[in-house]
């Protein structure tokens, strides 16, 4: 009798070390399929190959026949199926979309946001009576419906079919099929944000080429029209010139007083053509920097002469401050042109907006703590600029104020031009101002040896403005109102 107990103890102990056995071998293969799953899925970067992925690795690891997989339409009215794996070509041609309300597993997870298990055909026949005959069709027992969700919000829904009636009242198993739509989840909402990644790329080409080929249009008009209206101007100043010498006949004194007038016109509008011109050359990239050493004051020697009749119009006193001697020789690295441009530029917009009896001041020396840099400073003793508008004085075609239009008129394109030039020089414009106190304009030019003698690159430096920096001219006509406008150059100023 003892011996008989003794044996049925061991036979009890065999058969339960065999279950045992046999859950760890299920836990292992789970756990390899997942595994296999999130790899497939990992390697899935649309929506489709998701479903692709899932009707191919998850459907035998859960030991299903097919799946399904639906997503939410984008006005959330109806599901659409991304993938019907393992279903005839019929029933997919069927069922590829239905409306969010009608009665089906799949809807009626994503509306309660909970799983729906149907353990037999007979529980699927009676919550779906509609749709016996397409269970029938597919050959489908058992079906396990779960919610596909991203921050608690369904987004779709993932079925299994099985062949044969099949229980979900384990934990384990409930859990492992969790596991698997979760990962099904997880892959489907970065095929979403990886595809409006890619669409918001496209958009942003798109936007970027049409831009691009918007302001080369621009650009060309721009030089062609400056070029056809530059034409019959120099045709009127040339003819002015013979009248003037007395080539067809004696001239008067009040004729002479009215060709001036004449001629100071022209001379106006060839200046705002010319800046028109030079900025779309500017902004078509077809402007050339000739870097080499240049001393500042050599170039303001040349510049000085055209601003002394403005200064003395006006009363208004000029002064240049230097450091030392030293400072006064930095060399710098510049197009000696192009900076000719630039100081003319900032020079003109300090005597037009200094009243008569007012203070302009250019300064240059080196530039604190940056020891590669050197500075000139023109510093007015006019209006003033408010501080939040400060940076809008660059842009182009940036108007002022009725009031102040009619005292300084020019295209608003001085600044702008001066700054594209400066930095095509490796150097940086900028302003401080305040109103009533006058404004300042700061040029940044790099030298071309560091105060301890080391040679300093000619290439390198700040990018002009690219075309997102561009705004149309209606986008800025709102808020530069009251805006006092940068200068345009001197007539006949020109990059070339």
């Amino acid at each position: 009798m003892a011996d008989i107990q003794v044996e049925r103890v061991r036979v009890s102990g065999d058969a339960s070390q065999a279950a045992a056995m046999q859950v760890a071998h299920v836990s292992v293969d789970r756990l390899r399929g997942l595994l296999a799953i999130s790899a497939a899925l990992a390697r899935a970067f649309t929506a489709l190959e998701v479903a692709e992925a899932v009707a191919r690795h998850a459907v035998p690891v859960v030991g299903a026949s097919s799946s399904i997989v639906a997503l939410v339409s984008a006005d959330g009215r109806w599901l659409e199926r991304i993938g019907l794996g393992g279903f005839p070509a019929d029933v997919r041609a069927d069922w590829e979309r239905s409306p969010i309300e009608q009665p089906l597993p799949v809807a009626d997870a994503v509306r309660t946001g909970a799983p729906v298990l149907l353990t037999s055909r007979a529980e699927m026949v009676e919550r779906y009576p509609d749709t016996a005959s397409l269970w029938s069709r597919v050959g489908a027992h058992a079906l396990a419906t779960f919610p596909l969700a991203s921050d608690a919000r369904p987004f779709g829904a993932i079925a299994f079919r099985f062949s044969e009636p099949r229980t979900f009242r384990s934990d384990d198993d409930l859990e492992f099929l969790q596991a698997v739509a979760q990962q099904c989840a997880v892959a489907l909402e970065r095929a979403r944000l990886f595809d409006a990644e890619r669409l918001a790329r496209a958009a942003a080409e798109e936007a970027r080429r049409e831009a691009d080929e918007a302001n080369r249009a621009k650009s060309e008009f721009l030089a062609r029209m400056s070029h056809e209206l530059r034409t019959p101007l120099n045709a009127i100043g040339g003819h002015l010139q013979l009248v003037e010498m007395g080539i067809h006949g004696p001239v008067t004194d009040a004729q002479r007083e009215a060709f001036d007038r004449v001629a100071r016109a022209q001379r106006h509008l060839l200046g705002l053509i010319n800046d028109v011109l030079n900025l779309a050359r500017l902004e078509s990239g077809r402007v050339e920097f000739a870097l080499e050493p240049t001393r500042v004051l050599d170039v303001l020697a040349d510049v000085r002469p055209m601003v002394e009749p403005q200064l003395a119009a006006k009363g208004i006193a000029f002064e240049v401050s230097l450091p030392d001697d030293a400072g006064a020789g930095i060399p710098v690295w510049a197009d000696r042109e192009k900076l000719v441009q630039v100081l003319l530029n900032l020079l003109d917009n300090a005597v037009k907006f200094t009243a008569p009896g007012g203070r302009v001041v250019l300064e240059f020396g080196a530039r604190p703590r940056h020891p590669h840099e050197a500075i000139v400073r023109v510093h007015d003793t006019g209006v003033g600029i408010p501080a939040d508008r400060l940076a809008a004085v660059f842009e182009p075609f940036v108007q002022v104020s009725t009031g102040l239009t009619r005292a300084h008129q020019g295209t608003g394109l001085g600044l702008a031009i001066s700054r594209d030039l400066a930095r095509g020089m490796g150097g940086e414009l900028s302003a401080e101002s305040a109103l009533g106190a006058g404004s300042t304009f700061t040029l940044v030019l790099r030298r071309t040896h560091a105060p301890d003698g080391q040679a300093i690159d000619r290439r390198s430096g700040a990018p002009r403005r690219g075309s997102s920096e561009r705004r149309r001219r209606g986008d800025r006509r709102g808020e530069t109102r009251g805006r006092r406008e940068p200068p345009s150059p001197r007539p006949g100023s020109e990059l070339w």
